[in-house]
């Protein structure tokens, strides 16, 4: 039977095992000094990219703060000139005198950001409207928002008695506002 052993395959010598596990240590330690440059590579990577994210929020800051600066002294300009009248139609229905008291409502309200206005609707400095004017003759009509903390469709959404009677939706509210305010002033609710 000694010949029925020749073709089956031996085991390794104690040599050979040593040999076979160092090769198995040494392959090991190749991967894993390629994992650790890979590793190293992909750290220096990204802190390149957050040196670099860094870089843009910092520009991103920088023109966010420019262009409100831009668009606070566009108002200012618009502001200081009169209403330009010519090729523009008025969309909501009141008297002359009535747009000047409502584009100072407006003006002096929290809720009407002429800066944010103008980033939001840069097309608005070529009217040569001031960013109230153009809000209450133009902007409410069109469905925009006089600042991030009103919605001009939602609030005629809530109030169509509003949007039925041609009223500016912001004016409408400070309005209402106004009104709440003096009734409780004088011991009620005023109803508005």
């Amino acid at each position: 039977m000694p010949g029925a052993d020749a073709g089956a395959e031996q085991p390794p010598t104690p040599d050979e095992e040593d040999s076979v596990g160092s090769d198995d240590h040494c392959s090991h330690l190749d991967e894993l000094t390629l994992a650790r440059e890979e590793l190293a590579r992909s750290r220096s990577e990204l802190e390149r990219t957050a040196e670099a994210l860094a870089s843009s929020r910092e520009e991103h800051d920088r023109l966010r703060a420019r262009a409100r600066d831009l668009a606070e002294s566009t108002d200012r300009r618009l502001r200081e000139q009169p209403p330009a009248r010519a090729g523009l139609t008025r969309r909501v229905r009141k008297a002359p005198d009535d747009e000047a008291a409502q584009v100072e409502l407006l003006r002096s309200s929290d809720l009407f950001d002429p800066a944010w206005y103008l980033l939001a609707h840069p097309e608005v400095v070529d009217t040569g409207l001031d960013p109230a004017r153009h809000y209450l003759r133009h902007g409410a009509a069109d469905g925009w928002d006089p600042s991030p903390a009103f919605s001009t469709d939602g609030y005629l959404r809530e109030h169509p008695d509003v949007a039925a009677a041609g009223t500016n939706p912001l004016v409408a509210r400070l309005r209402r506002q106004a009104r709440k305010g003096r009734g409780r002033r004088r011991g009620g609710d005023s109803g508005a």
